[in-house]
């Protein structure tokens, strides 16, 4: 988990540079704590998310409401697949979420999802933070 968010802080830090908000990331001091007893694996599936929670906070600007994301991502930004899709769509399912960000990458992997259980969401595919 550790070095899943060293790399979202390097994602942040480049794309704040790039898109003129460097100044802002350098007066703020973030910390992120992840709680003792989180699952090692569970890090890089949360990149995409633990990104736009400190872009958010940078740019001032809410993440929008019944949207759920998950996404590895690297320190250049690139969003890069995950496992566990199926499984992941269901907890959305089950608490009424029905937009997702999902890699571009695991398309192909809902694609292979029955219809019915894809019907009620809809689903954005990323490659890079842009």
């Amino acid at each position: 988990m550790k070095e899943s968010l060293d790399v979202v802080k390097i994602a942040a830090f480049n794309y704040a540079k790039q898109n003129g908000l460097s100044d802002k990331w350098e007066s703020e001091k973030f910390h992120l704590h992840v709680p003792q007893g989180a699952i090692p694996k569970d890090g890089p599936s949360a990149g995409t998310s633990i990104f736009s929670a400190l872009m958010s906070i940078m740019t001032n600007q809410p993440v929008a409401e019944n949207l759920a994301m998950t996404g590895e991502i690297t320190t250049l930004g690139e969003v890069i697949s995950i496992g566990g899709v199926r499984e992941k769509l269901t907890a959305c399912k089950n608490h009424q979420v029905t937009r997702v960000i999902l890699p571009k990458s695991n398309k192909k992997h809902v694609h292979k999802l029955p219809s019915e259980f894809k019907k009620g969401f809809t689903i954005f595919y990323v490659s890079n933070v842009d």
